[in-house]
């Protein structure tokens, strides 16, 4: 996995004009007040760097060079999904904490929102970059720029997108979490399935 993470790392050097701008837009966002502004800009930049990483996978004949070289198809599934939801959560943990401590924001409830909704997105998105790769890759590049522009106006025009606090729907976080999980079992099974399909 070393090997996987160290390409993944080289891409992500590559992109990293991108990965200051987002960074850049995310700080604004968040020490000006615009809290729910900073998580979409957090989830539509990760989106746009992991596009990045499984371009870059498929550009290069990736996954056939490296199980070539005795690395197993379970092992690269794995990792992407470690990889992926691991990033995820730095980034929306390092979102919270900067909205922590600047006073915008005192609760987890955009963390976990946030987090939970990129997470459920994921697990949709991975299996389908790897049945569909680049064709897939360009239609959520589309897809995601419309539903993140359509996502900012409705933010301004309403100054707010998340109105109510994690007190009394906590509920509703046991079954994201649920189904995340749930989710999580069909979306690993069917990306290794599709990966296999892809190499053999």
């Amino acid at each position: 996995m070393k090997a996987l993470l160290y390409k993944d790392i080289i891409v992500l050097k590559n992109n990293l004009v991108a990965i200051s701008m987002i960074s850049f837009f995310l700080i604004i966002a968040i020490i000006s007040g615009n809290v729910d502004i900073s998580y979409l800009i957090a989830s539509f930049g990760l989106i746009i760097l992991f596009i990045k990483i499984f371009e870059s996978d498929y550009k290069n004949g990736f996954y056939k060079y490296v199980i070539s070289n005795a690395v197993e198809e379970k092992s690269i599934v794995t990792y992407k999904y470690l990889f992926i939801l691991s990033a995820a959560i730095l980034v929306f943990l390092f979102n919270f904490l900067l909205a922590f401590v600047t006073g915008y924001d005192k609760t987890f409830y955009r963390f976990l929102v946030f987090l939970s909704i990129n997470i459920f997105l994921y697990e949709i998105l991975i299996p389908i970059f790897f049945r569909f790769g680049k064709i897939a890759i360009d239609i959520v590049n589309v897809v995601g720029t419309v539903v993140y522009i359509t996502g900012v106006f409705y933010i301004v025009k309403n100054d707010t997108f998340l109105k109510f606090e994690i007190g009394n729907k906590l509920n509703i976080f046991v079954i994201l979490i649920i189904i995340d999980l749930i989710l999580f079992v069909f979306s690993f099974l069917l990306s290794l399935k599709f990966i296999r399909r892809k190499i053999s």
